[in-house]
Formats: C-alpha cells, sequence, structure tokens
C-alpha cells in the first residue's frame, strides 16, 4: 500500500522526533497504522483537519488555520480537550470553507501553498504582512479578500470574531 509508506522509516532513524505528514484525507486505516507505528514520535497533520488528526492519534497540525488566525486555532485546539464533537463540528465547516474558498487557488489557479498561508493571513487582519510574496512565487490577490470574507465569517465565525 503505496499510502503507508511513510512509515517504512518509523524506527530506523533513532533521532527522529516527528513527522509532518498528509493524513489520506482522513483515512481510517491510515490512523489505525499511525497508532500502531509512531510510538515515541510527534505527527503533524494539515491544519484544517485538526480534530480529526487529534481523534486519530495524531498531536498537532501544521499552520494553515494558525496562518488565517493563531488565536482561533489555539482557542480551537483547547476545545477539542474539553469537547472533541464540538471540535469535530467546528472541522466540518472549517472543511467546506477549505473546500470552496482555498483549494481552488492551489488546484485550479496553481497558487502555493506560502501563497494561501499569506492569503489566508491577510483573510484573517490579524497581522500587518501584506499581501505580496517573493520571487519565484506569485501572490493571490488581495482583492480575493473582499470577495470570500463575507461567506468566510458565515462559515466560520470562531476564526474571525476572536480578538486577543
Amino acid at each position: 500500500m503505496r499510502a503507508f509508506k511513510h512509515f517504512e522509516i518509523f524506527g530506523k532513524i533513532p533521532t527522529l522526533e516527528g513527522l509532518k505528514v498528509f493524513d489520506q484525507n482522513a483515512n481510517p486505516e491510515w490512523y489505525a497504522r499511525l497508532r500502531e507505528n509512531s510510538s515515541g514520535l510527534s505527527i503533524f497533520i494539515p491544519g484544517h483537519r485538526l480534530a480529526t488528526g487529534i481523534k486519530g492519534g495524531a498531536h498537532g497540525s501544521y499552520s494553515n488555520m494558525a496562518c488565517l488566525n493563531p488565536f482561533a486555532a489555539q482557542r480551537w485546539y483547547d476545545l477539542l480537550k474539553e469537547d472533541i464533537d464540538a471540535g469535530l463540528e467546528l472541522e466540518q465547516r472549517i472543511g467546506k470553507f477549505m473546500e470552496q474558498y482555498i483549494h481552488p487557488l492551489i488546484s485550479q489557479h496553481r497558487y502555493s501553498n506560502q501563497a494561501c498561508d499569506r492569503f489566508l493571513a491577510l483573510l484573517g487582519g490579524w497581522a500587518d504582512i501584506g499581501d505580496k510574496l517573493r520571487w519565484p512565487y506569485r501572490s493571490v490577490p488581495a482583492e480575493y479578500v473582499n470577495e470570500i470574507k463575507p461567506a468566510a465569517i458565515e462559515l466560520i465565525p470562531e476564526f474571525f470574531n476572536l480578538k486577543v
């Protein structure tokens, strides 16, 4: 099974502390293999699937939701420790947001993950970082923020209504 090839390195590299991996679209078999094979390693999965990842045995996520709002991402992580079902419900809405507004930027418009992370930070409005990436990356046009922000706020208000 090619989908599980990265499990072959577990235990073979004594200094390996953790891995940043794709979670095979929350495949339950993948998570079962993860629990069987990753003893002692920190496993990080895509940020928009944090609830599924934590429930399945991952230890954290990488940055896309923290790019949108790091304070809300931390609150979501804290919620998962108290109420996994509420965290999973939020993940469903985050998934809709990602599928409708962010994935097309990558799959159809060919923007890089870096460009989408920068765009998420612009959308979240928590840091004044500008919209331009350095060459060789193309930047998502800042005007797109105005196009999707109302829908994003409606889908995942938790990431917009939180102040420090």
